[in-house]
């Protein structure tokens, strides 16, 4: 039989049981509390590691390698202005050099500076 408590009044039966239901659910968060303050229960796996020089770079690993957005790697594609492969409808470059490439074709030299 649940103790009553004594912060309360009497209260109906199906009030009880309502309060009776809170406390025990207050425990159960706080033992959760306690578990979570624990660390993880699940193992953390370090994930794989990259080959240091993929033969295919997806959209994401592209941009995390120019240190630009999706979007614009995708704006790219879009405009045809980098090599690029659709292999099962996903946008592929063929390694880090095909994105080289392109820093390459971009680079602008100066020929004149101002003050010289």
């Amino acid at each position: 039989m649940p103790v009553p408590d004594p912060r309360v009044p009497d209260h109906t039966p199906a009030e009880r049981e309502l309060i009776d239901m809170m406390l025990l659910l207050i425990d159960e968060v706080r033992l959760l509390r306690e578990r979570m303050a624990d660390g993880p229960t699940v193992p953390t796996t370090a994930p794989p590691k990259a080959e240091a020089d993929p033969k295919m770079l997806d959209v994401n690993r592209a941009a995390g390698y120019l240190g630009v957005l999706t979007s614009f790697i995708r704006n790219l594609v879009a405009r045809r202005s980098v090599v690029h492969y659709k292999l099962g409808g996903r946008v592929m470059f063929a390694g880090r050099t095909s994105i080289s490439s392109l820093i390459r074709t971009s680079e602008i030299f100066l020929t004149w500076l101002p003050g010289n």
